[in-house]
């Protein structure tokens, strides 16, 4: 099998255990759920879970200002 390159874009988290396939691209600011195995491309501003993951969140965006209590 020839080998792919994975490409993960900046402001990308991942939970535990996940899989990411070979030839994906994840974009800006996606949240890879816990358990997850990425086998397509994940769009930016959005959330994917599951086993052949599916977007189950879309319009994520990041706040970098903190509030105090």
């Amino acid at each position: 099998n020839p080998s792919k390159s994975i490409c993960i874009s900046d402001k990308v988290w991942f939970g535990n255990k996940t899989i990411i396939l070979k030839g994906v691209f994840i974009d800006t600011e996606s949240v890879i759920c816990s358990g997850a195995v990425v086998t397509k491309n994940v769009p930016s501003h959005s959330c994917v879970a599951g086993n052949q993951a599916k977007v189950i969140k879309q319009g994520i965006k990041w706040d970098i200002i903190r509030r105090a209590l």
